[in-house]
């Protein structure tokens, strides 16, 4: 876990589990890369930044999301990483 997550701040119910994983991820991620954050947090951003990069396409395929459901994915991983990272 991330540290300085709050337990409560993590639902882990299974709609939103997927959220609670990458927000640790994040986190920790965010924590890691340290000074050279701006320039990581541009190459997540843009690994994100379409439904149809590598990161959604995994995900879409491997979750065998519709496109809908792609999409509201897609949306609450841009907050996700504007929560975590701050805005672009």
């Amino acid at each position: 876990m991330a540290t300085g997550t709050p337990l409560n701040r993590l639902t882990l119910s299974a709609a939103s589990v997927a959220d609670d994983l990458g927000y640790v991820a994040l986190s920790d991620l965010a924590r890691v890369l340290g000074s050279v954050r701006a320039e990581s947090a541009e190459v997540i951003r843009s690994l994100f930044g379409d439904r149809h990069n590598a990161p959604m396409a995994a995900l879409t395929s491997g979750q065998r999301l519709s496109a809908d459901a792609a999409d509201i994915r897609l949306t609450r991983m841009r907050a996700l990483i504007a929560h975590v990272l701050g805005p672009a």
